[in-house]
């Protein structure tokens, strides 16, 4: 299939910065026990599944020649992996003190290589119903994402990590996701700076899941009192909700609770850096 027609060259926009993109937050893993959990493993976990491995990829010349049907000769690439050095036809660049090419923000060349990617992954049957997000840990320079054909999103801003809310495009069993990575976008000129330009999908990608009230974001605070030598060290959990709930439903609310692991650690400091 062709990827979905947008009328504006959405990588020339710099003020449209995502579609769909789920707001920035601390690395959170969920797991479905507290015993999983203390494992400090995702890999662990039954609400996680990494997607790094091979990937069917294909590089076109320019965004409007992307495609992705039955007639694309496919070959294979490592994600995470920069395409730039994988013998695809594109090379890494480097600049220091100008574009790599013509300024003109924010426009950027018609001949923009532009990188499908395209994986075929299955969700289990214990997913079905539950919030389901893809992560995508960094991406050069500009990205749009399809589940099973449908446009999922869109992101710029290659070094903060994206997520998607997919939970209405996945299905049970089988599903595929593709990837249209761009090498140039808007954001190019704000990422200009003495080093070398690379392309592609470079961290690592996964999907978990998360119930349909989950902890959103973990904000950890902390204080010191020299005279005493005693701290206190807080947090702040910010709790989210997704549910389909008709206009005439009544929703009750829910208290969670459970026990709070101490930990006592004895950290003896000495002179250069420590780590802790």
């Amino acid at each position: 299939m062709r990827p979905t027609n947008i009328s504006r060259k959405l990588w020339e926009l710099p003020e449209l910065t995502n579609i769909n993109r789920l707001p920035s937050h601390s690395c959170l893993i969920p797991y479905s026990s507290r015993d999983r959990a203390q494992t400090d493993d995702p890999a662990s976990s039954d609400r996680y599944i990494c997607l790094d491995g091979s990937w069917n990829f294909k590089l076109f010349p320019k965004p409007e020649e992307a495609v992705w049907d039955e007639n694309v000769k496919w070959e294979t690439i490592p994600v995470p992996s920069n395409w730039t050095m994988q013998d695809v036809g594109d090379k890494p660049m480097y600049t220091n003190v100008q574009m790599p090419f013509d300024n003109n923000y924010p426009l950027v060349p018609d001949d923009n290589p532009t990188g499908v990617y395209r994986l075929e992954f299955k969700t289990p049957a214990a997913w079905a119903g539950k919030r389901v997000v893809i992560h995508f840990g960094g991406v050069e320079s500009y990205f749009e994402i399809f589940i099973n054909g449908e446009f999922a999103g869109m992101s710029k801003d290659s070094r903060l990590p994206a997520e998607f809310d997919i939970s209405s495009l996945v299905q049970t069993g089988s599903n595929e996701i593709v990837a249209k990575v761009l090498r140039w976008s808007d954001g190019s000129y704000l990422e200009d700076q003495d080093h070398w330009w690379m392309a592609g999908i470079y961290r690592s990608v996964y999907l978990y899941c998360t119930d349909n009230a989950y902890i959103e974001d973990i904000f950890a605070k902390s204080d010191y009192d020299p005279s005493n030598r005693e701290g206190l060290l807080s947090f702040d959990a910010k709790i989210n909700f997704s549910l389909n709930i008709g206009t005439n439903q009544q929703f009750n609310g829910r208290t969670y609770s459970g026990p709070l692991i101490d930990y006592q650690l004895e950290i003896i400091l000495s002179d250069g850096v420590n780590d802790i």
